[in-house]
């Protein structure tokens, strides 16, 4: 009688879908400088290669000092997905008319389907007329 062949291992089940982000916001918390009403402001988020996948850019109008400013709606651009577990950057520029120099903090929602979110925040910042932006990293999950 010939031996029996060992069993094959089961082919290893197919990965879980990612969500799809389908929302972005951004808030501000402002220290001891605000920002002028006449300092345009944009916010990016990109992909690692650069790609840029939501994006706002305005006034959005004054910061006075100590105040607290947003939830801002960040539109998403793109046709390509950012997915829950991907990593990203998330970059503050200004650009003054003159001298202005902005302290703040920045909050960062990504929300995704089912009440999913992943909330991020980068203290202590400081922009000005020589120092334009600022760009966090976001690892992936």
């Amino acid at each position: 009688m010939a031996p029996t062949p060992p069993a094959r291992p089961a082919p290893p089940a197919a990965p879980k879908p990612q969500p799809q982000l389908n929302e972005v916001f951004v808030g501000f918390k402002i220290g001891n400088d605000g920002k002028d009403a006449d300092t345009a402001l944009t916010i990016t988020l990109t992909f690692p290669n650069k790609i840029i996948f939501a994006q706002s850019s305005g006034t959005f109008g004054e910061f006075e000092s100590h105040g607290s400013y947003g939830n801002y709606n960040i539109p998403i651009v793109g046709s390509t997905p950012f997915l829950y577990n991907q990593g990203c950057s998330l970059t503050i520029s200004i650009d003054p008319v003159g001298h202005d120099t902005w302290n703040f903090d920045c909050d960062l929602w990504l929300m995704f389907p089912g009440g999913i979110n992943r909330q991020y925040n980068f203290t202590g910042h400081t922009l000005n007329q020589n120092v334009r932006s600022n760009t966090f990293q976001i690892p992936p999950v």
